[in-house]
């Protein structure tokens, strides 16, 4: 491996958010097509945090990372690149800097994103998960309205109408476990709603009983089912705030080497506010929208993606095990003693013939 002589391409197949950017118009995307569909989910979003920096006010020029040492770049599918190289806080996170797409925002072209990405162990346990089930008769309900009503108890909310019938699921992490609820309507004004909890937790069976009685406007209260099995799980090796440490270095380090520009503290701020492990990949990395820095799949008409198979497919050997490095000045501190070494360099030369002229100044005088 030749970490020294800068970036070199590795051609390689990479299916992550940057691969989505190019072919995500060719895939037939529908909005809901059944209740079952799994989410764009990759194992690696668990341990992972990715912001898309597509306010107007922020420019790139990647050709800044060309030609560093420590930074690996990465040839995919039709000459699109990304740069890959060790985080400067944490040398087991990877930093992944990409041009993506935003939809529905067609003719805004690429814009500049940062994921920091933490190795991840897979562990063999025992999975318990709870399930629940409830068929309504005679319910006249639209897919806005479950919408709605959804999105005010915090819930993610992917649910549309096809040919008159709700299809569609809503979802959302309460107490550390994973609660999904999917949903779909036959013809006889029936709706039937389907629920799997990831783990033992009252306060998501209550808050599950607690929207669907809403939805629905009668007292709902469902029996779980306890339902087990070995289960392969994904585990981050680093934690979530030292992924966020990496992220706001990383992201400050990116702008005083000029590689983003147009990206103040006040929007690092934001973007802190709102960062946390599992925000990454094409549905859930954070992006600007009206005046705030959200998760993509909170924006109105985001194109979420319901595929498997969506992780980077890349070997850790190949990225260079020690950071990179500049002679630019560290982030958040003062230019000032670059300024002062340039000076010095100056100095050297004219005080030695400032002396020079002294010395043969005083012997021209005494003779």
């Amino acid at each position: 491996m030749n970490s020294g002589s800068g970036p070199y391409l590795v051609k390689r197949k990479l299916v992550s958010s940057i691969m989505f950017s190019i072919i995500v118009m060719s895939l037939v995307l529908v909005a809901v097509n059944s209740t079952l569909a799994e989410a764009c989910f990759d194992p690696t979003d668990k341990g992972s945090i990715e912001v898309v920096l597509n306010k107007p006010s922020i420019v790139y020029d990647l050709s800044i990372l060309d030609g560093m040492t420590g930074i690996v770049k990465v040839e995919y599918l039709w000459g699109e690149t990304a740069y890959l190289y060790r985080s400067h806080v944490d040398e087991r996170v990877v930093v992944i800097v990409s041009l993506q797409r935003l939809f529905p925002e067609e003719s805004a072209g690429k814009y500049i994103g940062v994921r920091v990405e933490s190795p991840i162990t897979y562990l063999n346990e025992t999975a318990v998960r709870y399930e629940a089930s409830i068929e309504l008769r005679n319910e006249s309900i639209d897919f806005e309205t479950i919408r709605g009503i959804a999105s005010d108890f915090g819930w993610h909310v992917d649910i549309g109408n096809e040919g008159g019938y709700i299809r569609g699921y809503l979802c959302k992490t309460i107490d550390d476990v994973n609660a999904t609820i999917y949903m779909a309507s036959a013809h006889n004004n029936t709706v039937m709603a389907n629920v799997i909890v990831e783990g033992y937790s009252m306060e998501a069976f209550n808050e599950v009983n607690a929207l669907l009685s809403q939805i629905f406007n009668k007292d709902i209260s469902l029996e779980f089912r306890e339902h087990g099995g070995n289960a392969s799980v994904p585990v981050p090796e680093v934690g979530g705030e030292r992924l966020r440490e990496a992220l706001e270095y990383e992201l400050k380090w990116l702008r005083e080497l000029g590689v983003i520009s147009g990206l103040d503290d006040h929007d690092i701020s934001r973007i802190m506010e709102v960062a946390g492990p599992g925000l990454a990949g094409w549905n859930s990395r954070i992006v600007y929208y009206k005046g705030e820095w959200t998760p993509y799949y909170m924006i109105d008409g985001a194109m979420l993606l319901r595929v498997s198979g969506c992780g980077w497919d890349y070997p850790l050997e190949e990225i260079p095990s020690e950071p990179p490095s500049t002679s630019g000045s560290p982030v958040g501190e003062s230019t000032q003693p670059q300024v002062l070494g340039e000076l010095e360099k100056i100095a050297l030369p004219v005080g030695i013939a400032l002396i020079v002229a002294l010395i043969v100044g005083i012997v021209v005088r005494r003779m």
